[in-house]
């Protein structure tokens, strides 16, 4: 377990986990990179705030909604809990409108332009299409 740098997590659909990130760290506490499916994102609220994720450096999320003030404050909890993260990738669920994604890539750009930002559309059953910041906006 301690070998274990990059981790995938995504949860079965109806799937009740009592699974939770504290747990997580502790299993595999050498975690780099982490990426969050879109099921998992939508439990992070649950989740975030207090967990240690000090060594984790490159994030990804699949995000199945934009509500920007909640996904906002997950963003900020990310980088809160990921201190030394440098790198995030967010892909943006291909039906939320193109407004909406526009101003929260915009507003995330601003707030931390240190970090790396990557964005990208995802579809069930599509691949993921990845692009750069400037060519969504």
């Amino acid at each position: 377990m301690e070998t274990v740098e990059t981790l995938t997590l995504d949860l079965r659909a109806g799937g009740n986990s009592k699974f939770n990130l504290e747990v997580l760290f502790c299993t595999f506490p050498n975690i780099t990179s982490l990426c969050f499916k879109p099921r998992v994102w939508s439990e992070f609220e649950v989740w975030c705030g207090n967990i240690g994720l000090k060594g984790v450096k490159r994030f990804c999320g699949y995000l199945s909604v934009v509500d920007p003030l909640m996904i906002f404050a997950l963003v900020d909890c990310v980088l809160e809990e990921c201190f030394n993260c440098v790198e995030i990738s967010l892909l943006i669920h291909r039906s939320v409108a193109s407004d909406v994604s526009k101003r929260f890539i915009t507003r995330c750009m601003a707030e931390w332009p240190e970090v790396k930002w990557t964005w990208g559309i995802w579809e069930e059953e599509r691949e993921d299409y990845w692009m750069t910041g400037e060519q969504l906006l």
